[in-house]
């Protein structure tokens, strides 16, 4: 059997799934409950909260929503939550989702990880596992968790882990509370020999406005070389020195989505340059990740007509693949 590194595989894999539109990283929240409370979190509901139990899918629906994940050629699965481990099933799911063939990492908090479900990941290893941690030590960890006692049960989940060889990373999302332990972190990821990482994005909830992830962003660092370890940016966000960093951070933003931009029309380009088509025809992309229906805009030439070789004159869906022939005619 011909092996190659897992590098090359996923670059392979990703490559091809745009074509296909294949769906190949799926995230699944499993529950919106978690032992915790967070202060920077909105999806941290209490562990007994029923009308929260009532929404989750059950074991059957999540079943059939990996049969659906399988028949549509996704390969890589996150599960998240809240905390995955709230639910007493998650288990289930998780095993049901590893004999479909999924590389499947987990984010977890690590309070709820005791030897039975330690050594069930032993017996069916996922493909990672990431542990938050909210501080270096037990006040800043507990001040941020708002639970007693969570910063030694994130720290004996972490051990029993590492005692079975699992293929754990440490992370941190830094906010007001532990910025100043976020190295601290990194050292102690680091004498333990597992990666560890910082993540500055959050995300607003479906339904919340931007009013509420306004607030939320206030009060993260924004971790690039403006704005990290300067507390003016979060504590007072309108003083001279946050207004000209928060400046700076939007001109990058709009340069980058500028460039991204030309980078999608660029390899549209090319792509459409590689297709054998008819002369005077045009090719038509849709880039995004479900079926048009809608009509397609073009500028032509006085005196020309389009015509939709594919079907007969009518302008209808763009074929599985994205990409539609239209002939121009004189």
């Amino acid at each position: 059997m011909e092996t190659v590194e897992y590098s090359d595989f996923s670059t392979v894999a990703h490559r091809r799934s745009p074509v296909k539109r294949v769906p190949m990283d799926v995230s699944i929240e499993v529950t919106r409950r978690c032992p915790l409370d967070c202060l920077h979190c909105y999806n941290n509901l209490p562990m007994g909260d029923q009308a929260a139990r009532s929404q989750e899918m059950t074991l059957a629906e999540h079943c059939k929503l990996l049969d659906e994940l399988v028949a549509a050629g996704s390969m890589w699965l996150l599960y998240s939550g809240g905390e995955i481990f709230a639910r007493k099933d998650f288990l289930d799911i998780y095993t049901e989702a590893k004999k479909r063939g999924f590389l499947i990492t987990l984010f977890t908090n690590g309070t709820l990880i005791n030897e039975r479900i330690a050594d069930h990941l032993v017996k069916y290893p996922p493909f990672a596992i990431e542990i938050t941690l909210y501080g270096a030590t037990r006040e800043t960890y507990e001040a941020l968790t708002q639970v007693r006692g969570s910063f030694d049960r994130c720290m004996r989940g972490i051990e029993l882990l590492l005692a079975r060889q699992l293929p754990l990373k440490l992370k941190t999302v830094p906010t007001s509370i532990n910025q100043h332990e976020v190295y601290e972190m990194k050292r102690f990821a680091q004498n333990l020999g597992v990666e560890f990482k910082f993540d500055p994005l959050v995300n607003p909830r479906i339904v919340a406005d931007k009013t509420s992830l306004d607030e939320m962003w206030k009060k993260m660092l924004l971790m690039d070389e403006h704005t990290w370890l300067s507390s003016d940016s979060y504590t007072d966000s309108q003083n001279d020195q946050a207004t000209v960093q928060l400046r700076v951070k939007d001109a990058y933003a709009i340069e980058a989505s500028g460039l991204a931009d030309w980078l999608l029309r660029n390899n549209m380009a090319n792509i459409a340059d590689s297709i054998d088509t008819p002369a005077h025809s045009l090719v038509v992309f849709n880039a995004l990740n479900w079926a048009r229906s809608g009509p397609v805009s073009v500028d032509i030439r006085k005196g020309q007509e389009i015509v939709d070789s594919s079907d007969g004159g009518r302008l209808g869906s763009p074929r599985a693949d994205g990409v539609k022939l239209i002939e121009t005619r004189p």
